[in-house]
Parts: structure tokens; C-alpha cells; sequence
């Protein structure tokens, strides 16, 4: 049987888990309606992604572009679901060029996710929340970029980029970058609860 005090630490700890669930969010917006789950596999699976970043919230604390995208692609790998990948800033030869995902810290709105994979989105300053874009985008010189998917997010600023918060708001984002669904299920979620949204 719990005691007052067994009793009073569950709700502390339980009260700790709500709050800490309060500090990032994040949410599939966009799925290509041809996308398949077949298409992440052909482009990734067991090769380099090639992974784009804009914007650094994290310089004034003395993190610079390089060392700060090195903390986003850690925070990205083995964190999708489907085959596993290397999310890389600097891809091999094992790379499909016509891939990539390209992650901007808060963008300077509109910032759309086709303007994400064509390069034309700004940062700006920083709030008290970080908010993220992110874009799975295919294309080339020729035929240009299209947008496979899209993930909003953002996170307490103050959190830090080498925090808890940080690092579950990238896993989730780089989880709904790829479902493993044909399309998005946002009404009629099949597979394990905690993989809707």
C-alpha cells in the first residue's frame, strides 16, 4: 500500500512528466499524396540522406553552424522508422542526390515547404520557443523540387540544443518526416497508438 509520502512522489513525478511533455512539439502538416513508404527506402535505406540546415538558435551560446548541425543529424539517427539510413551534413557516394531533407530553425514566415527545398527560406531571431520546418524533398537541376513530406515543430528556447527536449522534439520530427503509411492517416491512424498524432 502507498504511504502519503509513496503517494505525494507519484504526483511530483507525474506533475515533472506533464510539464516535461509541455517543453516540445511537433506535427506531420504535409504528405506528397503519391508518397509511399517504398520511396524512403529506394532514396535512404542503408545509404547516406543528405540533411540541409538553416539557421542556428545556438550560436550566441557559442555553438557554430557546423558543430550545431552535428547536433541535429546525432539527434536524427536511428530515429526514423523504415530502413535504416545515415542522416549526414557532408552525404558519400552511397547518397541519391535527388534526396534530401532540409531542417530551418525558426524560418522567416511565409517559408513554405517547397520554398524549404528550393533553398529560398531566411532565419530570423529567436523567441521564448524555437519553432522548426522541416522537408523531405526530392528533385534535380532539371525537374526541380518537390516536397515529399512536412514536419512543424518547436521547443522551449531556453532548453538548450544538447537537452532532453531538443533531442525528443528531432526524433520526432525525423519520425513524421517518413511514415511508414501510404499517405497521411490523420483520420483513420492504423498501427500503434503512439504513432498517430
Amino acid at each position: 500500500m502507498i504511504g502519503p509520502r509513496g503517494l505525494r512522489a507519484a504526483l511530483v513525478l507525474a506533475l515533472i512528466g506533464v510539464l516535461g511533455a509541455c517543453d516540445y512539439n511537433h506535427r506531420r502538416s504535409y504528405v506528397q499524396p503519391t508518397y509511399r513508404p517504398a520511396l524512403f527506402n529506394y532514396a535512404a535505406g542503408g545509404r547516406d540522406l543528405a540533411v540541409q540546415t538553416v539557421g542556428n538558435p545556438f550560436v550566441e551560446a557559442g555553438i557554430d553552424d557546423q558543430a550545431f548541425a552535428a547536433l541535429v543529424t546525432d539527434a536524427m539517427q536511428g530515429r526514423n522508422l523504415g530502413q535504416p539510413t545515415r542522416f549526414t551534413t557532408a552525404p558519400g557516394e552511397s547518397a541519391r542526390p535527388q534526396y534530401k531533407v532540409v531542417i530551418a530553425f525558426d524560418p522567416v514566415e511565409p517559408a513554405s515547404y517547397r520554398a524549404l527545398c528550393d533553398g529560398a527560406v531566411d532565419s530570423g531571431p529567436t523567441g521564448e520557443r524555437i519553432r522548426v520546418k522541416a522537408a523531405f524533398c526530392q528533385g534535380g537541376r532539371s525537374t526541380g523540387q518537390r516536397v515529399l513530406t512536412g514536419v512543424r515543430a518547436d521547443m522551449v528556447a531556453d532548453a538548450g540544443p544538447r537537452s532532453e527536449a531538443f533531442d525528443r522534439m528531432m526524433a520526432g520530427v525525423t519520425r513524421d518526416l517518413f511514415p511508414l503509411w501510404d499517405n497521411d492517416f490523420d483520420e483513420d491512424c492504423r498501427g500503434i497508438l503512439f504513432l498517430c498524432h
